[in-house]
């Protein structure tokens, strides 16, 4: 199975092909918060011209796509309108399924093989963070499951650190654009 994912919430923006031997391709960009001049805002990197890069280096079509995925927050409000358009219109026209995943869970994947409490951490810009924390659970199966410990919620930077020391009780893996903004704290 070959899934188009896009992930539009945070400042980092992607689009990747995926498929059961794992990544097979993907374009990153940052998105800066201001741009000097209007030309720069209307050049930025754009979601389109980027699928149309990936699917082109893969020497695929949307055709060849089995299945869409977008991010679906918390994160930029644009962001996510411009992501989940785009993707709804590609699945519908395609007549594609297409998942949503949430933006924090999935960055939490990043690190459930480590057997540690995730909290995740987005920057939720104007001195708030989105914070989430998940468990690994092992299943019987090759792939464990993430058990949501804390459901996400938006605090300001000051709080996290008495809120995750609330909820947890030793090692916890902290990650996510949102730690440089608390590192101090930590």
């Amino acid at each position: 199975m070959t899934i188009l994912a896009v992930e539009t919430s945070t400042s980092l923006h992607s689009v990747a092909v995926v498929g059961e031997d794992g990544l097979y391709a993907a374009e990153t960009v940052k998105q800066t918060r201001y741009s000097a001049t209007s030309y720069d805002r209307s050049h930025r990197w754009s979601i389109m011209p980027a699928i149309d890069r990936l699917l082109h280096a893969l020497n695929v079509t949307l055709r060849d796509i089995d299945g869409f995925a977008v991010s679906i927050g918390p994160g930029s409000f644009t962001g996510l309108r411009v992501g989940l358009a785009t993707m709804k219109g590609l699945a519908y026209g395609a007549n594609k399924p297409l998942i949503a995943v949430p933006t924090l869970q999935a960055l939490a994947w990043n690190a459930s093989g480590l057997g540690l409490p995730i909290a995740t951490l987005l920057d939720a810009k104007r001195g708030e963070l989105f914070l989430a924390v998940f468990h690994t659970v092992h299943n019987s199966g090759t792939h464990g499951s993430l058990s949501c410990a804390m459901k996400p919620q938006r605090l300001p930077i000051e709080n996290v650190v008495d809120t995750l020391s609330s909820q947890m009780h030793g090692p916890v893996i902290i990650l996510g654009d949102g730690v440089p903004l608390c590192r101090q704290m930590l």
